[in-house]
């Protein structure tokens, strides 16, 4: 959401200082979730922030599982593994199933100043309430 709104000059920071404002203008949230996306923090925090907005997890959000990349890479026979559609679409469930905030993670080395601006939120907020927000996804 954030990428299609923001200034591509802003720092990090910056940009997480203005999701609020994105995402108080937003009727739905539209949510592409691969197997890796519960583990990173920027994303559950923006879930988080919506929800905080007045968001409607169970009837104003839309959740597709992106696993293009996995098709590229099985083959004939790969079943449910790791690696397949059907794998990656079961580890991306059990990602949200089981998540807590304690595993999360900023990609980037220059997100640290962001990622210290979550951590705080988020103690505000409780890391319980946190967790049950992106696990009802």
């Amino acid at each position: 959401l954030d990428v299609l709104c923001a200034d591509p000059a802003l720092t990090e920071a910056e940009r997480l200082s203005h999701t609020p404002v994105y995402l108080a203008r937003a009727h739905r949230l539209l949510v592409l979730a691969g197997p890796a996306l519960a583990s990173e923090l920027r994303f559950a925090s923006e879930v988080f922030a919506w929800w905080l907005l007045g968001g409607e997890l169970d009837s104003e959000v839309d959740v597709s599982l992106v696993l293009g990349a996995s098709e590229a890479g099985a083959g004939e026979g790969a079943g449910a593994g790791v690696g397949s559609v059907e794998g990656d679409a079961v580890a991306t469930v059990a990602a949200f199933d089981s998540y807590h905030v304690r595993w999360s993670t900023s990609v980037l080395p220059a997100d640290k100043p962001a990622f210290a601006l979550l951590e705080r939120v988020i103690e505000l907020a409780t890391p319980a309430l946190f967790n049950a927000t992106v696990r009802e996804l």
